[in-house]
């Protein structure tokens, strides 16, 4: 999978948040983080779990981790 902008802006995210609290974001910090709509957030995310990019727990809040994928994509 070719990853998009917004997708490589998201595993940034992801990563710095990490960097910075040592936790996952929320939802809502996500979305301030990236200053996009739900929707759009809840896609690009869709696809990167779908793409093995991203993994998260079902249910729990500050799940969201980079897969060693993502990881690459970084640097």
């Amino acid at each position: 999978m070719e990853l998009t902008k917004p997708q490589v802006d998201i595993i940034k995210a992801v990563d710095n948040h990490w960097k910075l609290y040592n936790a996952g974001a929320t939802e809502r910090e996500m979305l301030n983080a990236l200053n996009c709509t739900k929707s759009f957030y809840d896609w690009h995310r869709r696809k990167l779990v779908d793409a093995g990019y991203l993994t998260r727990v079902p249910g729990r809040h500050r799940d969201l981790r980079l897969t060693e994928s993502a990881k690459q994509v970084l640097t």
